[in-house]
């Protein structure tokens, strides 16, 4: 297993200690690692995101913890 995917998957796992009560799928959903293509599209296609990097990924779910502990502390 990579550098990268290791780092994924330790983020995955800081963010189930702090919210255990979300089963996995939701996770997915909660740190952006899937989504939908457009979120105001009814449809609410899933988004592919067969060529998103490690990286891109990585960088996402750091983004959006950002945004959960800000709105946390608000």
């Amino acid at each position: 297993m990579n550098d990268q995917n290791i780092k994924i998957l330790a983020l995955i796992a800081d963010y189930l200690d702090k919210y255990p009560g979300q089963r996995f799928g939701q996770v997915l959903f909660n740190l952006d690692i899937i989504e939908f293509a457009d979120k105001t599209d009814p449809s609410r296609n899933l988004r592919d995101i067969y060529n998103d990097s490690n990286k891109e990924i990585i960088d996402r779910i750091k983004s959006t913890i950002s945004k959960i502990e800000d709105d946390s502390t608000s």
